[in-house]
């Protein structure tokens, strides 16, 4: 098997999942709604699909792109490639087939391990999982196996696409030796014998699934893999993790606040969770995160930091009492082998305590941009100076930080126009560049608004006047070129873009010139079409929207459905599965579905969980 000691001397995180297949090999490794897989089949499966990897020749190093929808047969696919020595490139079925075809082709991938006909690669070989027996029992032991390859620090081990500020993506390729430091970092935190039961939440498209993956099955754990529809219903989400006793679970900000809101409604606080760990943006802990985190006495709250072209770099730990826990909490400490250096302008260190750029260095760094080696000399620079007394590699993260009087970083912000939604890395310069490609615009500019404690991408574009019609056709035409993610939820047209003084444009005027929301408090209003109404228009800040309008068109994404299904709940007493917001085409049709439900709540039940409450799979 591809499997090798590290420099250090500690086992790499293949070695450590094979170790745990012969320690647990009946145990259950993965679970689905519709099956199981022991640690046993799961590394039977992986050594079948190497071997036709082998018997295809395809070349040591290559990315092999995997577009699976079953999940299950994905992180089969993403073991084999990785074992083989190869690094896996996920494909979101979600994202656009255009985004996906340039991916494949950016990264001149030789073959494509798929379980599904709605995408085909435009360069390289196809692999139907469908196709493949899994039934094999005769296979030879792993070191006697043809597809028998070493695997070394500097071995590719994934490729992953990013947002990109020259307009097109870039292709983060990472190490295997990087990796195996943040596993071997990730599992020092556990006694010896721990076996979590861990929510795999992340799309194999974000750099966090390696974490969630490979830090349960490195330790004998069980992964637990959930459909779409329970990933998008956060009610739904809390009932399965309080199911099925989770344990850890790794969440982007918005997705753990969305959490806490139903735990709090609801006064569910899952028992058997012990970790909830954190990414992606700037935790910000708020009364509903202390009252929720209070509620648990057995779970901690882990903050963690790093880009795409690092992994995870810092830990902040939060532990409880929740009441302690400051509002801004800082991204911690390094984690082990990882040099974090606070730098200014000239690349030089700042004083303690001074504000300055963060760059990483050590042995936690990616090999840089997949076939872009302008992009890479860019961002992983070379350190010299009076402050450095060697050369030094390090990437330049582009975010500003100072040190606190305990050594701890605090996060202050960006110095360029990337941002987080929804835990995804976006270059505004990327969205304006597509909405300028679609031809119904003269100028754009993106921002980032928040409402109501969610960020949403607003977009500020000059031409013909804008239309719903209008707005309907810019969304249709980003919606082939970028994923869901990236798409503004609204449109201001305007005459001209507003400009500072030194010309440029000026995001932030034009986004605090926005209307604010009319937030509806009044929690005892009869029911009415009237009052639903107004309580959407609030939660999507579109207060013009009308019963014809469609949900979705207006920039309704599941967290804003979250938001409407629990404030229907908390305001009104009225149930309704956050599925239904998506099932109905216009929001006229939604509202006669949730009067026809007749939950009204009395004032007795204020605050209580309903028995009544959906949490079935959409119907048809």
């Amino acid at each position: 098997m591809n499997v090798r000691k590290s420099s250090a001397g500690q086992p790499s995180f293949l070695e450590e999942f094979q170790t745990a297949v012969f320690t647990y090999p009946a145990t259950i490794a993965l679970w689905s709604r519709n099956k199981t897989m022991t640690y046993q089949e799961l590394d039977r499966d992986a050594r079948i699909l190497q071997t036709r990897l082998a018997e295809l020749g395809i070349e040591r190093g290559t990315p092999v792109a995997i577009h699976a929808k079953d999940r299950m047969l994905a992180i089969v696919a993403m073991i084999a490639t990785l074992r083989y020595g190869c690094a896996y490139l996920p494909l979101d079925p979600l994202y656009p087939e255009d985004r996906l075809s340039y991916m494949v082709s950016h990264a001149n991938v030789p073959l494509t391990i798929t379980d599904n006909d709605e995408f085909r690669s435009p360069i390289g070989l196809q692999l139907d999982l469908r196709q493949v027996s899994f039934a094999d029992t005769s296979l030879p032991s792993p070191e006697e196996s043809p597809e028998h390859c070493p695997v070394t620090p500097e071995s590719n081990a994934y490729v992953i696409y990013t947002s990109g500020s020259t307009g097109v993506p870039k292709g983060v390729l990472m190490n295997h030796g990087t990796l195996d430091n943040l596993i071997h970092w990730q599992n020092s935190h556990y006694d010896i014998g721990t076996h979590y039961r861990t929510l795999q939440f992340s799309s194999l498209s974000f750099d966090v699934s390696f974490q969630e993956i490979f830090s349960t099955l490195t330790q004998g754990g069980t992964l637990y893999l959930i459909d779409s529809e329970t990933k998008q219903d956060f009610h739904r989400l809390l009932e399965f993790i309080d199911e099925h006793r989770i344990e850890r679970i790794f969440l982007p900000y918005i997705a753990l606040l969305q959490l806490i809101m139903w735990a709090n409604r609801l006064k569910r606080y899952p028992a058997t969770l012990k970790e909830i760990i954190t990414a992606g943006e700037q935790l910000v802990v708020s009364r509903e995160l202390r009252t929720a985190f209070n509620a648990m006495e057995n779970a901690s709250l882990y903050n963690q930091y790093g880009p795409c072209e690092t992994h995870v770099v810092s830990e902040q730990q939060l532990h409880w009492p929740a009441d302690e826990w400051p509002a801004l909490p800082p991204i911690g400490k390094a984690i082990d082998h990882a040099e974090l250096l606070i730098l200014d302008e000239q690349k030089q260190p700042v004083s303690a305590g001074e504000l300055g750029e963060l760059y990483i260095a050590g042995p936690v760094l990616a090999h840089g941009y997949i076939n872009s080696p302008e992009q890479t000399e860019q961002r992983f620079v070379t350190l010299t100076g009076p402050g450095f007394s060697r050369p030094k590699r390090a990437y330049r993260t582009g975010d500003l930080v100072s040190l606190n009087d305990d050594g701890e970083l605090l996060y202050r912000g960006r110095i360029d126009n990337q941002v987080k939604i929804n835990g995804y890395r976006v270059e505004l310069s990327e969205v304006e560049a597509r909405l300028l490609d679609t031809g119904l615009v003269e100028e754009a500019a993106v921002a980032v608004q928040e409402i109501q404690g969610q960020k949403k991408l607003v977009a500020f574009v000059t031409g013909v006047h804008g239309s719903a019609n209008t707005e309907a056709l810019l969304k249709q035409a980003l919606g082939k070129s970028v994923p869901a993610y990236m798409i503004p939820a609204q449109y201001h047209w305007l005459n001209e873009l507003r400009k500072t003084p030194s010309g440029k444009i000026d995001r932030k005027s034009m986004v605090e010139a926005l209307d604010s929301p009319t937030i509806l408090t009044s929690a005892d209003r009869g029911v009415s079409a009237e009052s639903l109404l107004s309580i959407i228009q609030a939660q999507l800040n579109k207060p013009d929207l009308t019963t014809d309008d469609n949900l979705q068109d207006q920039g309704m994404d599941s967290l804003a459905a979250n938001r409407i299904a629990a404030t229907l709940y908390e305001q009104q007493g009225l149930a309704v599965p956050v599925y239904s917001l998506f099932q109905y085409r216009t929001v006229g049709q939604f509202l006669d579905y949730a009067l026809s439900r007749h939950a009204v709540r009395t004032p007795n039940q204020a605050g209580q969980p309903d028995a009544s409450l959906d949490t079935g799979s959409p119907g048809m």
